[in-house]
């Protein structure tokens, strides 16, 4: 279900798959069945129509976007060819987990409706624009300036504040400069703004604009300014810090360290004694993408010190790499691994995996010990002795005192 007001909120449409209600406050104007679900709407000021946009590029098919006149009748619809001239703007190919869908082209970055202007403004992946004439359905290429237009629309300012920082128009820092003297902006538009004047020339980014988006709450739009900003800012420190929250926030600050290919600031964040073990494994595949061996390297070093409890964690942060020779480095610290399962301070669970997978005999005692310590899980209780069978050579059932009779006649 999509429902969508016009900026004056006197307008409202409301899709349910395809079929759509386009109303007057209350009253019914007009409503029917559209050729295919769009992802997003805006629904125009004044109630002359509605802009429909679908980020899917379906390859043969398909509508990217159209104008539905109030009489709930198609004004004009663009495929992505036809809504982007000369191409899909770096698409790349994505295929659907359902065989009967044909194969999209993943190729959306932004897109937003100038009504002053009568434009509706396409932006892909690689920075292609494109700029589609509301009365016509024309589409051209227009200069970068156009991303500047568009900050004085309240409903378009995020995503062109995102573009403009990429595409870097001429005016973008005295631009960007005028909407931070206006301090109503929220603050994920605040941060970006600030953004743009530090990536044009200006003033840095202040750490007060990057702890008020972190303060005023888990939204997607303060999580994706916090990804944006952390990619671009000089102030790397502010997105280190971040990554230590034990919050929503630490892995999008990640996801920015990542896009700047911060190696040492990854490396060192993986070994940091306070990070959350769940944003740990985040940093592990984000260095494992970019520097397995790093990765790896880190992970070894911390670990000749290392407890059982703190073991635990690094293992699986090198398990979340997915790095070559992984399966060396873990038998490397398998004596820490029995060590982490005979104290019960890692993940039973996985440690049994582990064991089944490459059984041991020393992993026997200790996961008898477990089996008898978990009397109450029946579903931990069959991975143990799982485990237990190939290690040992033998069958006790589910008796944990049997087990560890047995396993005490052996010495």
């Amino acid at each position: 279900m999509l429902e969508c007001k016009s900026p004056d909120g006197r307008h409202r449409l409301v899709i349910d798959h395809t079929r759509f209600e386009f109303c007057e406050g209350e009253r019914l104007v007009a409503k029917g069945e559209l050729p295919q679900p769009p992802h997003a709407a805006h629904v125009l000021t004044g109630g002359s129509g509605a802009v429909l946009f679908e980020k899917d590029g379906n390859e043969g098919f398909g509508i990217t976007l159209a104008l539905l006149g109030a009489d709930g009748k198609l004004r004009w619809k663009l495929s992505l060819e036809e809504a982007i001239p000369g191409g899909s703007g770096g698409a790349e190919r994505w295929e659907s987990e359902r065989p009967a869908r044909p194969p999209c082209l993943a190729w959306w970055s932004a897109w937003w409706v100038d009504e002053p202007r009568g434009k509706v403004v396409l932006v892909a992946r690689n920075g292609t624009l494109a700029e589609i004439d509301l009365g016509t359905g024309k589409s051209t290429k227009p200069g970068k300036d156009v991303t500047l237009a568009a900050f004085g629309l309240e409903w378009a300012l995020h995503d062109a504040l995102r573009v403009a920082v990429d595409l870097q128009p001429d005016g973008l820092r005295e631009a960007a400069e005028r909407l931070l003297v206006h301090r109503s902006l929220a603050p994920y538009d605040y941060l970006l703004a600030a953004v743009a004047v530090e990536t044009a020339g200006g003033q840095r980014v202040p750490r007060d604009a990057w702890d008020a988006v972190l303060a005023a709450g888990d939204t997607d739009p303060a999580r994706n300014a916090i990804e944006f900003a952390g990619a671009r800012i000089v102030d790397i420190d502010l997105v280190v810090r971040t990554a230590l929250r034990k919050d929503v926030f630490a892995h999008y600050a990640v996801s920015a360290l990542e896009g700047r290919k911060a190696v040492a600031e990854l490396a060192s964040l993986l070994t940091h004694g306070s990070i959350d073990p769940g944003v740990r494994d985040s940093v592990a595949r984000a260095l494992g993408r970019q520097a397995p061996e790093k990765a790896l390297e880190a992970i070894d070093k911390e670990m000749e010190d290392a407890n059982a409890e703190e073991g635990g964690a690094l293992l699986n942060a090198a398990i979340a790499t997915g790095a070559p020779d992984l399966e060396r480095r873990l038998q490397h610290h398998e004596a820490l691994l029995l060590r982490i399962l005979d104290k019960q301070t890692g993940d039973i669970s996985w440690l049994a995996g582990y064991f089944r997978g490459r059984p041991t005999s020393e992993a026997v005692k200790p996961l008898a010990k477990a089996l008898a310590r978990h009397k109450s899980d029946p579903a931990l209780r069959r991975k143990i002795i799982g485990a237990l069978k190939p290690c040992s050579g033998e069958d006790f059932g589910d008796d944990a005192d049997l087990w560890i009779s047995e396993i005490a006649k052996r010495r």
